[in-house]
């Protein structure tokens, strides 16, 4: 993904690593609150941050739960 890319819509990510929607919008606020995307009410959540950004290090090594779109990880 690159920076500003909207990630999967809430259900459409729970759908693809079959998890419940509330664990995907807790793991949405839990990036968001990280500063690796941004949301957007109505519009989506968008990538702020990239691997190939030097805040790469700042962040050290993270944990999907269940929105691995957000982190790249599969």
């Amino acid at each position: 993904m690159t920076v500003a890319s909207p990630g999967p819509a809430v259900k459409e990510a729970a759908r693809q690593v079959a998890v419940d929607p509330t664990t995907v919008l807790k793991a949405n606020r839990e990036v968001e609150h990280e500063g690796l995307v941004v949301a957007r009410p109505g519009v989506g959540t968008f990538v702020t941050w990239t691997s190939a950004d030097a805040t790469l290090a700042a962040h050290g090594p993270r944990s999907c739960l269940g929105a691995c779109w957000a982190c790249g990880r599969t």
